[in-house]
């Protein structure tokens, strides 16, 4: 791989980088972060399928059909894969104490 300066590519200077730093953080990823049930419950209540299948499922109960509301509400506990979430966030977290 080439320099990029070869291809006239040119990066922020020192005091660009320490301006933007300022204003918008350092560019890393927060894996000492200490993830909860909870937090990682509400992160699945964001997701755009999850609401639509809660919409739907309320649709089915408003309208008396509560064998349907319940299958909805078993997609969503069951679908997703959101139980795997908090595993994958406490690797991560381990892997970078581990990790000089």
């Amino acid at each position: 791989m080439g320099n990029p300066a070869d291809f006239g590519i040119e990066g922020l200077s020192d005091e660009a980088v320490l301006r933007s730093r300022k204003t918008h953080g350092k560019n890393t990823l927060d894996y000492n972060k200490e993830y909860s049930y909870l937090d990682v419950l509400k992160s699945v209540f964001k997701e755009s399928m999850v609401i639509l299948l809660a919409v739907a499922s309320n649709i089915y109960f408003i309208s008396g059909n509560v064998g349907d509301c319940i299958f909805f509400l078993v997609c969503i506990l069951a679908g997703g894969g959101h139980f795997q979430k908090l595993p994958t966030y406490r690797y991560c977290m381990l892997r970078n104490r581990t990790n000089p």
